[in-house]
């Protein structure tokens, strides 16, 4: 095998192997721009909805499960359309934890829509809107007796309760509005969550100190009460940018 032969096969594995290290880190890092974008959406999209429901079921605790998604259905004077949200279920509730569940909708300035309700002689629906989140809560009876016949007897009022709550497609909740990694500006009236601590290192001028990124890069919208903020509160916090920090109120 000739000395020339040798360095051809050579460079050809280099060139191999740098050709699948470069395409491993061009995977990985699209990878990572891909589950960076999905946590982006949970934040700015499903994470309202799972802490709305979340506050739901721990003003009654033990009766329901964990949030699924979910699709429900949702009328309009136009057409019924498909919602894509999460849910809360409870398979062994009562009516008052059905009337608990009514109330605390009420109670959180959400207002009946009066096109998404149901009543039926074994349960029914009732929709509530507030902002762009759209809820539906149903219930129906499960200790029933049927006969041919005979109209259905209700043993008790235990009964199934399902809450289902989502934004109006390509509207999602009006607190967060996007992503503001990158150097992105924030439109009018919303500010970049954006607060970390850093400062001279006292061992030498030339190193710094930094603190963890206690914001989440979004958008927020900046408020004075929680009346500004749809399903989320009105926050006080510090931001922090390098050593110098101010304090702001923003939907959170």
């Amino acid at each position: 095998m000739s000395k020339g032969f040798i360095v051809f096969l050579v460079v050809l594995f280099i060139l191999g192997v740098g050709f699948w290290l470069t395409k491993d880190y061009l995977f990985r890092e699209q990878e990572g721009r891909v589950e960076f974008a999905k946590l982006q959406q949970y934040l700015a999209e499903d994470k309202p909805i799972v802490d709305f429901l979340t506050s739901v079921s721990v003003r009654d605790p033990g009766v329901y499960g964990d949030t699924k998604e979910t699709t429900f259905k949702w009328g309009s004077e136009k057409e019924i359309i498909s919602v894509k949200g999460f849910k809360l279920s409870a398979t062994e509730a009562h009516s008052n934890n059905y009337s608990q569940a009514i109330k605390y909708f009420e109670e959180n300035g959400f207002s009946l829509d009066n096109l998404n309700v149901a009543d039926g002689a074994t349960g029914g629906l009732v929709g509530y809107k507030k902002n762009n989140l759209l809820c539906i809560v149903e219930h129906q009876l499960t200790d029933l007796t049927t006969k041919p016949n005979e109209p259905i007897q209700a043993n008790s009022d235990k009964q199934e309760i399902i809450i289902s709550c989502g934004f109006l497609s390509g509207q999602n909740s009006s607190d967060v509005f996007e992503s503001c990694a990158n150097s992105r500006t924030c439109p009018a009236g919303f500010l970049c969550y954006n607060s970390q601590y850093s400062a001279p290192s006292p061992e030498s001028r030339y190193k710094s100190i930094t603190g963890p990124q206690e914001g989440d890069l979004l958008c927020h919208k900046l408020c004075e009460t929680d009346t500004d903020c749809g399903i989320r509160k009105c926050l006080e916090k510090k931001l922090f940018n390098g050593d110098a920090v101010e304090i702001k109120k923003f939907c959170d």
